[in-house]
């Protein structure tokens, strides 16, 4: 699959270059829907989790077009775009932390998206943006303290807290018996 070409007139194209082609068109696509948009976001979540270790070079784009994408929703009432987007960040971090904290402090958001990300957890009724929420930053935690950027030193105590409270919220949805059959779905 990554290394796997479609021919086209004008030339052969990988399959890999081709789902990012239409990630960020339809994302970058002003007369693209806020569901389409969500909807192709999550194909960057599939491509981090199906083939760890292998698409390092794509994580730029990933995060150019996520946090695009995110820039233009911070102040939106309802967040649903704004959760996938937490939910690829979240994909990048369980990928590769070290390399998606690289990421976001070269473009120095990392404060910033960290903030309204926990802000939003508040927000989060799915269970994949709560199991995202919980694996990207628990993915943090897993490197030694002495490779963390400043930003994110500072924040670990808020890290944690807001781990610990999305597992217990997850728990307890799940001893009350909460019906979690579409929360894979994306929303619509």
């Amino acid at each position: 699959f990554l290394n796997a070409t479609a021919n086209f007139p004008d030339g052969p194209k990988k399959y890999i270059d081709l789902i990012f082609s239409i990630v960020s068109k339809t994302v970058e696509e002003e007369h693209s829907s806020e569901s389409e948009a969500r909807k192709a976001l999550t194909l960057y979540m599939s491509v981090l989790h199906n083939c760890v270790g292998r698409v390092d070079e794509y994580l730029p784009t990933i995060n150019k077009v996520t946090l695009n994408k995110l820039g233009q929703q911070v102040n939106n009432d309802v967040p649903l775009t704004r959760l996938i987007a937490f939910q690829v960040l979240g994909s990048a971090l369980y990928y590769n932390p070290q390399l998606e904290l690289a990421e976001l402090e070269s473009r120095g958001v990392t404060h910033q998206v960290f903030s309204q990300w926990m802000k939003d957890t508040k927000n989060m009724d799915k269970w994949l943006s709560k199991k995202m929420t919980v694996l990207g930053f628990s993915s943090i935690l897993r490197l030694p303290a002495s490779s963390l950027p400043q930003s994110v030193v500072s924040m670990i105590p808020d890290i944690i807290s807001t781990v610990v409270n999305v597992t217990a919220k997850m728990k307890e949805e799940a001893e009350k018996g909460h019906d979690d059959e579409d929360d894979n779905a994306i929303e619509e």
